[in-house]
């Protein structure tokens, strides 16, 4: 009443992906499926421990067996897997996500420094006019890119307060001429 052929050949397409081995029981603990097809079972294969009528998953000691109980068909099937290829299998997983952190760490570091040298680049005509400015030149400003952000609108008002200064300044000192001229013409 057990079609092996067909289980073997739905097997053989999963094969790949599946950890361990296979077996599959009657009710009276009679080997009916083996997917290595040599329908021997290891010599530590706990076979009274897995076989209780029940659904469950135990570990002993470097194996765990997953086991399927059908009721209605009163059959085992029995997943037997060794550990370790579960722990290479997060091990791999771990080495992954630790390389993909690292990819990140490193990603985020450089987009660091190129922000950086962007703004750095966006802040330098501000500073080198400043500079101008301490050192009494408020009109001879290189022509730089003008920017619709926050440090465009820096700049560009930092030109216009120089040229409004240097309005200022020159007309307090034309308004200072005409005042000595004055007093000197009051003076004759």
């Amino acid at each position: 009443y057990f079609d092996v052929t067909t289980l073997q050949q739905s097997y053989k397409d999963l094969k790949k992906y599946m950890k361990g081995d296979i077996y599959i029981f009657d009710n009276q603990g009679t080997l009916l499926f083996d997917d290595k097809a040599n329908y021997k079972l290891p010599e530590d294969f706990p076979q009274e421990k897995l076989l209780n009528k029940r659904t469950e998953k135990i570990k002993l000691g470097k194996m765990v067996y997953n086991t399927y109980y059908s009721a209605k068909n009163q059959y085992y099937i029995v997943n037997a897997f060794p550990m370790k290829s579960v722990m290479n299998d997060v091990y791999t997983l771990q080495g992954g996500m630790v390389g993909l952190l690292l990819l990140l760490l490193f990603l985020a570091i450089v987009l660091n420094v190129l922000v950086s040298k962007f703004f750095g680049r966006r802040i330098r005509p501000i500073i080198d006019t400043m500079e101008q400015v301490k050192e009494g030149n408020l009109t001879s400003f290189p022509i730089q890119r003008n920017y619709d952000d926050e440090v465009g609108y820096i700049y560009s008002e930092l030109l216009r307060m120089c040229v409004t200064l240097d309005d200022h300044i020159k007309k307090e000192y034309v308004y200072q001429l005409r005042q000595k001229e004055m007093e000197l013409y009051v003076l004759q």
